[in-house]
């Protein structure tokens, strides 16, 4: 007999309910929270939504890879995997742009072409990732993602496409971190991500308890892109909110409250740790719970400010964002170029 039967709750009520009610129903006695662990367990599983991209056995492949070179997987695939809804899409891989040859490497050896839209006639993926760069090198513009994002944090994309399966790929090469990438979008429910070994969704309260969208200005609100990615999230469910109710503003336990500093992994972020595909991948330190981020509310428009920071006392350099305020307090210590504050002794993580 299953453990579900015992307590007579199939699955199918517990994949009704949202993360808040899950975790009151496994506050409830100890057998309720086995049942909600294995129920995450088989539920939330990484092959779901990366095995239309590509085989079972290439995924612990992939892993590396985002280990190696900082890849974050986001966008509606990494809404996907939270949401546990299946419809069609393309994988968006955020990427540090001088990591970007690395993972364009392994997804060739897997079977895909490179075929960004723009590259020019017969180019290969090398060729335009230099002519890429030398012109972004030379600016700061907006660099549209797709038809409906749009980020100054975003240098530059590519697209992949498998010809057997069909499936797109989209490598987007980010200016500094990939978590900066992320925080620029246009609203908080698209603000999830996968790293090689933890799903992180920054606002699930608001994005699947209340199934409402913040609009977050970066600029760029008034944009046709953006006006359509919000419809798209509209029709999925998840309206805008006209503004923030008073009560999320104020409240320090709230993830919009604006009297507190936001970290990757702090106790408003859904956090869900990835069985890996192999037990063959050694474990690293992770630099996530350093990204940092202050909301800012002005009555009309919501913004969202932080600072990149570069540990430079790394075998591999890392980089991240930090909110303003503590920002202010590392550049009392380190070297200050710009919006870039740079570390010049080994940072140890914990």
């Amino acid at each position: 007999m299953s453990l579900s039967s015992k307590i007579g709750v199939p699955d199918v009520l517990l994949a009704s309910l949202s993360p808040v009610e899950l975790d009151s129903f496994a506050a409830v006695s100890r057998l309720c929270r086995h049942q909600v662990e294995s129920f995450r367990r088989r539920a939330f599983k990484i092959r779901y939504v990366l095995e239309p991209f590509m085989e079972l056995n290439q995924i612990s492949a992939f892993q590396c890879i985002q280990r190696d070179t900082g890849t974050l997987v986001s966008g509606s695939v990494a809404y996907k995997f939270f949401s546990r809804k299946i419809f069609d899409s393309d994988l968006d891989l955020f990427c540090p742009i001088t990591k970007c040859p690395q993972l364009a490497r392994w997804l060739l050896s897997i079977g895909y072409a490179f075929t960004s839209k723009n590259a020019l006639m017969g180019e290969s993926f090398e060729d335009s990732f230099a002519r890429t760069r030398d012109f972004t090198s030379q600016t700061t513009a907006i660099v549209p993602i797709d038809k409906i994002h749009e980020s100054r944090e975003i240098e530059a994309v590519w697209s992949f496409v498998n010809c057997q399966t069909l499936k797109w790929v989209q490598i987007i090469g980010t200016r500094g971190s990939p978590v900066a990438a992320i925080l620029s979008f246009h609203s908080t429910a698209v603000m999830n991500f996968i790293t090689y070994e933890t799903a992180y969704s920054l606002y699930p309260r608001l994005t699947y308890e209340d199934k409402s969208n913040l609009c977050v200005d970066r600029g760029c609100l008034g944009s046709d892109r953006v006006k359509l990615a919000i419809q798209k999230w509209a029709r999925r469910g998840y309206p805008v909110l006209p503004r923030l109710p008073r009560e999320h503003l104020l409240a320090a336990n709230s993830d919009l409250s604006v009297s507190n500093n936001r970290h990757v992994g702090d106790i408003h972020c859904w956090a869900l740790n990835i069985n890996l595909a192999t037990s063959g991948i050694p474990p690293a330190p992770s630099s996530m719970h350093i990204n940092s981020w202050t909301l800012h509310y002005n009555g009309d428009h919501t913004h969202l400010s932080y600072k990149l920071l570069v540990l430079s006392g790394f075998s591999n350099e890392l980089q991240a964002v930090v909110s303003e305020a503590e920002a202010a307090t590392l550049s009392c210590a380190f070297h200050s170029t710009g919006d870039t504050y740079v570390f010049l002794i080994l940072f140890f993580l914990h």
